[in-house]
């Protein structure tokens, strides 16, 4: 099922977004390689994960495990397109 964590709700969601940031490591470093981001609690996270950002979860309800999901951030603030790869 899909769930949107917000600011609002975020509290409710805590061990699910910080699995998805250890799903993100295991994605982004361990599949794809990017070791730059390879951190000793493997957790993808960076300085867009912050209040305005919105997670869109996948949680398989039965074992109550983050199976997919997306990060949406606002294009009005700072976001990793024009910050870090504006080119």
């Amino acid at each position: 099922m899909l769930h949107v964590v917000t600011a609002a709700n975020r509290d409710t969601y805590a061990s699910h977004v910080e699995e998805s940031f250890r799903v993100r490591h295991r994605i982004y470093v361990g599949e794809r390689g990017w070791k730059d981001l390879d951190r000793p609690d493997k957790r993808e996270v960076d300085q867009f994960d912050n209040d305005d950002a919105i997670y869109l979860l996948a949680i398989d309800e039965r074992e109550q495990r983050v199976v997919g999901g997306s990060r949406l951030v606002p294009t009005v603030k700072p976001h990793l397109l024009s910050d870090v790869f504006p080119q």
